[in-house]
Formats: structure tokens, sequence, C-alpha cells
């Protein structure tokens, strides 16, 4: 193709720019002769010139922007694919010391429904998981458990000595002191990880936790509360990225203000796979190190891994072939 319009506005910031099919192309002829992109200030704009047949295809909506797509025009085609980020709650054990209790948190992880934040949250447009990878070849879990189970993570903390309070709230003795399943979950201000914070608490308190949500601006969160690892429990997303280098968000020298490593976590094992993940250019070795990189995350869980999100691309039914595997 060659570029054979573009259109700015008054500040000389191009609004679209036009390609037509070069002619003098080596190859074939595109089964498309034309194609016209163009440049939207946010989501809205995009979606009402989508509406009104200014463009045919849009990319990177919300999940509940793809939902309504497919709700208002059943010729839509959404296409949908995982990207590189995982979301979840990572524990700070430096700062609340009920999660210093190995018990506390396999029957956290046990008890959150995935599927049903999925649904609720993104629309369905969402990926379970539960490890620290994006879904891959090496992420395959080692977990015997099927699925969410309240009774079981019951069952788990009742056997390690934990029993509901008169108020209703779980605790434990340690020695003269007694612990209290009591924590809080901090996260940003926005509406889909307020939402999620706000499931993950109503299934952590049927268990028999209790749970206070936080909620930060962006900037606050980063600044005052991220920075200074001043969090029980923190709801975030992590970008992975295409060469899955996770040295800086579990190597234990990325912990404290500098490091992305937000859940403090520090693993001599884990430290040298990272090391020699980063080292090696043989894929079948890296994969060997991530799954037991893997392991070990699952067995020590200093996160709750939820979900990872898809990336959402409106195209119209007529047009064909594309393949977005990687993105």
């Amino acid at each position: 193709y060659q570029v054979s319009n573009i259109i700015k506005n008054k500040d000389g910031i191009p609004t679209s720019y036009e390609l037509q099919a070069w002619q003098r192309y080596h190859g074939s002829e595109p089964y498309i002769s034309k194609l016209s992109i163009f440049f939207f200030s946010n989501e809205n704009e995009a979606l009402n010139s989508y509406k009104n047949g200014v463009i045919e295809s849009v990319a990177g909506i919300s999940p509940k922007q793809a939902n309504a797509i497919r709700a208002g025009v059943p010729e839509a085609k959404i296409l949908h694919f995982p990207l590189p980020r995982i979301f979840g709650v990572f524990f700070n054990q430096n700062q609340a010391q009920v999660f210093t209790y190995p018990e506390v948190r396999q029957a956290l992880n046990i008890a959150i429904d995935r599927q049903y934040i999925i649904k609720r949250v993104l629309y369905g447009y969402g990926i379970e998981i539960d490890s620290p990878l994006p879904q891959d070849s090496y992420t395959k879990s080692t977990s015997t458990d099927t699925g969410p189970s309240i009774d079981k993570a019951k069952d788990i903390l009742a056997k390690a000595g934990w029993s509901l309070n008169k108020d209703g709230i779980l605790e434990k003795k340690n020695g003269k002191t007694t612990v209290t399943l009591e924590f809080s979950i901090s996260t940003a201000d926005t509406p889909d990880l307020k939402e999620t914070a706000e499931i993950i608490k109503s299934q952590w308190e049927e268990l028999g936790a209790k749970v206070n949500v936080k909620i930060f601006e962006y900037g606050d969160l980063y600044q005052n509360v991220i920075s200074t690892r001043k969090y029980d429990s923190l709801l975030f997303g992590e970008f992975i990225g295409k060469d899955l280098d996770l040295y800086a968000f579990w190597h234990s020298s990325q912990r404290g203000s500098s490091g992305l490593n937000i859940a403090n976590y520090v693993n001599s094992k884990v430290d040298k796979l990272l090391e020699d993940a980063r080292t090696s250019f043989d894929e079948k070795e890296k994969n060997k190190i991530y799954s037991q990189f893997n392991e070990i995350i699952q067995r020590d869980i200093p996160a709750v891994f939820i979900y990872s999100p898809e990336f959402m691309y409106v195209v119209p039914d007529k047009i064909q072939g594309i393949n977005l595997k990687d993105i």
C-alpha cells in the first residue's frame, strides 16, 4: 500500500490516513484495495464513529463496550486474544502477619471464584490463571484443585487451628497472642479493579475473613502505597511482555521502593532460576526453567493470580484471515 491522503486538524496533527493498493507492488494485488485509518482522542469518540458507520473496525476497546457491541450489532465479529498481562492480589507478608501463615494463603487462593470475576467484570473477555505467567505451554497448573471451594478452604483453616470468634471472624492462637484473619486490599480507582476488589472481599468474607477495600487514585497508589510498600495486599496488574522476563517482578533484589517485586517475595531457588532464564537462549531450556519457577510459586502462593485480560478487535464479517496470536 501507499499513502494517498493525510487529513490533519488545525494543530497539524493527523486525524486520518488513506492507503491505496500500490499498483507497482511486485506481488499479487491485495483483496482490500483501500484502507482508511482514523485516530480518536478517546474510546467514546471511536465507538460513536463505529456506530455511525464512519469506521467498520475498532480495536483495543473495553470489555463493557465489546459486550454492548455484541448485543447491539449482531453482524459484528469480535476477535479476542489473551494479552501478556496478569492481574492478581499480591500479599505483603512484611506488613500483614496473617499472610505469613501458609494455610491462609492456600485457603484464600482456593476460595476465589475466578470464572465469576471474569464473567461479571470482564463480560467473559478474560482467561483464568493461577500463575505469574500469561497463558502458555509452561504455565500448566500443578495444583490438584478443580475450582473454587469455600468449604475446602474452611477445612484447611480449621485443621490448622483457625476458628470463628464472637464476631464471626476467624482467629488463631499463636502462643500468648491471637492472630485475626483481618487485612485490607489496596487497588486503583478504576471500574474493573474496584468491582473485582469488592467481589474478592465478598468471597473471602464468606470464608470467615474481615476485609477492607482501599481505593486510591493511580498516582497516589503508586507514590504513597506501592513505592512505600504500605499495603496488606495489593490488587494490581503486571505487563509481562513478549520476552517473558520475570526478573523484575519476582527476584528478591527487586523488593522495596525501586523494584517491581510487589509481593516482597524472597526465594533463593527462584532467584537462581530467574537469573538462568535471563541468560538462556535455548527455548527448551527456558521452558524447563519457567516450569520449575512456576511450581515453586504455586507452592509458596505469594499472590492469588486471577485473570489475564483479552485484546478485543471488532471487524466486519467480510474481513477474513486475521491472526492475532501474539499481541
